[in-house]
């Protein structure tokens, strides 16, 4: 079912985790690849669904423009937990040579 709430995409992503998991077996952090991403306005409603999206839309609405306000991370979910030991290294990252201009190189 398409969704923008943050709190069902994390219960999902724990549920197929568990479900992968094996004991006995050494894991890495992997991430979580979103596809097939659309604008909200274009969603189709189902007429089977019987959950209410307008109080859980309005938790994520505040929650974004709060993050938007006072920069990412002012509130998180408890899923997100507080410490943060780990962190996206970008010491390899190739140039955005394509979306930003400043990345390219200077021929002389």
């Amino acid at each position: 079912m398409p969704t923008s709430n943050t709190s069902k995409i994390i219960k999902e992503a724990k549920r197929l985790t568990n479900k992968l998991f094996l004991p006995g077996y050494e894991y890495q952090k992997i991430g979580v690849m979103l596809l097939n991403i659309s604008d909200a306005k274009n969603e189709q409603g189902s007429l089977l669904d019987s959950e209410n999206y307008s109080k859980s839309d309005t938790v994520m609405k505040s929650l974004d423009a709060v993050n938007k306000q006072y920069g990412s991370g002012a509130l998180m979910l408890g899923a997100q937990g507080i410490q943060k030991n780990w962190r996206m290294r970008a010491d390899r990252k190739s140039g955005a040579y394509t979306t930003n201009l400043k990345d390219l190189p200077i021929v002389k």
